[in-house]
């Protein structure tokens, strides 16, 4: 892929959250300070998006081959689930990178085109969209959780339950879930 590729994903990512961050009113925005700094709204925290992406490259890793994951699923990049119309058995971090917004574009269209909601809290759509991201549409549309966001009610014990790999919990997946958490109840310091 080449920087006009990661430019348009940029755009793309930038634009929708900029919809999200401007349908709650905030004082003043820019494409600048949505993808660095750090945005207060009414006194809350809003997480940036090189905050995200250093979570999930955090939480992910980088393998520049394809290996299986937990889940035992082809997996590259930091986290990119290998598909199909995937022709490649190696990629550089930069590749991986925009792998990376790509799949995490398509993780918030996901969430808000599941749910039909006016999510107009960033940082919830932020949060559950990063949910998506590590285990998918298909298992969020058929959760607890996603029964409990529709109906306005707290997420705060079902996203927790979201831990195990092989049916045994792990240290790694409980701290994602609660970072997630905390960016949903915009409590992330």
């Amino acid at each position: 892929m080449n920087n006009k590729i990661l430019t348009r994903l940029n755009i793309t990512l930038v634009l929708c959250c900029i919809i999200l961050i401007f349908s709650i009113r905030p004082t003043v925005i820019t494409k600048d300070n949505i993808i660095r700094d750090t945005i207060y709204i009414n006194n809350n925290r809003v997480i940036s998006l090189d905050e995200i992406k250093d979570m999930i490259k955090s939480n992910e890793g980088f393998s520049p081959t394809i290996y299986k994951c937990p889940a035992g699923k082809p997996t590259i990049g930091y986290g990119h689930l290998v598909t199909n119309k995937d022709i490649f058995t190696y990629i550089s971090r930069d590749k991986a990178e925009l792998l990376l917004i790509k799949d995490f574009t398509n993780s918030i269209f996901d969430f808000l085109f599941s749910t039909n909601l006016k999510i107009t809290e960033y940082n919830k759509v932020i949060a559950i969209s990063h949910f998506i991201y590590c285990f998918g549409i298909t298992k969020f549309n058929s959760s607890t959780l996603k029964k409990n966001i529709m109906n306005n009610k707290p997420i705060d014990e079902e996203i927790v339950q979201w831990i195990n790999i092989n049916k045994r919990p792990n240290k790694k997946l409980l701290k994602t879930r609660i970072n997630e958490l905390e960016i949903y109840n915009g409590t992330i310091k």
